[in-house]
């Protein structure tokens, strides 16, 4: 008995507090300033669930514009007036990301939200990008780039940098440019990569296709690995040994290679013109090589 009337006055409370609060209320949320940060220093982000962009140009200082919009049509334990943005410029580098709010959020209702991240910073400064449901273009830098989301999509473009570090569950890269050094992992999703010119290359993919074009270093290691779905690799420029290996699935190259070595599941072809070392291995899907 006590256990019901307990129960019945919380929906009661609940009911009465809805009733004073069922107009629908828009919070609004601006940040519009410039920051500094060395040529050389690195910009820290993160967000969740934003539409970002961050673009590389020739200027000293960071121009940070961010617009955060909720609407609540019902009831929400915390209003959307809690959203909050904290700058921060310490040594040289310049951090970004949302305050800290406590407690469970409780809707009953609908809450509608438009978030934008706008920044431009120097194109030499490094990249550090940590987000959860968010969407990214970023284009125009030559500093290292460090990415890791987990539901959204990525492109990148025009990036001249030497060391790309990229991390994703469930969405889509699409990547033009880099050099060096690229560790990528995806769960979900299609790896689009065009005009690379990497030394070393790991990329693996769970459920998803892998299409990268790229110069070969003669010194270079390129190892994919997919699991349910395809690779396609098109050498830009360069050479070296290929050895693929397959489950079920299977491989085929373009006539620029010669095959050395056939099995039922694997099968190796050399490419003139280096001695880069390229390992390709899917379990159900295909491989496919290519020479432009």
């Amino acid at each position: 008995m006590t256990r019901t009337i307990t129960t019945a006055l919380i929906i009661c409370l609940l009911s009465s507090f809805m009733a004073q609060n069922a107009d629908a209320k828009t919070y609004k949320y601006d940040l519009d300033g410039d920051y500094s940060i060395d040529p050389d220093g690195t910009l820290f982000l993160n967000t969740d669930d934003a539409e970002v962009t961050i673009v590389g140009e020739d200027r000293s200082d960071v121009l940070v514009v961010i617009y955060h919009e909720c609407r609540i049509e019902g009831f929400r334990t915390r209003g959307g007036d809690d959203f909050e943005m904290i700058v921060t410029e310490e040594n040289g580098n310049l951090r970004i990301r949302e305050a800290d709010t406590d407690g469970i959020t409780i809707v009953m209702g609908s809450v509608r939200e438009l978030y934008t991240v706008s920044i431009r910073a120097p194109k030499t400064v490094n990249l550090r990008i940590r987000g959860e449901d968010d969407d990214y273009r970023i284009h125009g830098f030559s500093g290292d780039l460090r990415l890791d989301c987990e539901d959204g999509d990525a492109i990148l473009y025009d990036m001249s940098g030497d060391h790309f570090e990229i991390s994703m569950e469930d969405g889509d890269l699409d990547m033009e440019g880099g050099n060096g050094m690229l560790d990528m992992s995806a769960e979900d999703g299609r790896i689009t990569i065009e005009e690379g010119n990497f030394s070393d290359v790991t990329c693996d993919v769970e459920d998803g296709d892998i299409f990268l074009s790229t110069n070969l270093d003669s010194d270079g290691n390129y190892r994919l690995n997919a699991e349910d779905g395809g690779i396609e690799f098109t050498v830009l420029d360069g050479g070296g040994e290929f050895r693929l290996s397959f489950e079920d699935g299977r491989a085929r190259a373009s006539r620029d290679f010669d095959m050395v070595e056939e099995d039922d599941n694997y099968e190796e072809y050399t490419l003139d013109g280096g001695e880069a070392i390229v390992r390709i291995n899917v379990e159900d899907g295909r491989i496919s090589l290519r020479k432009k």
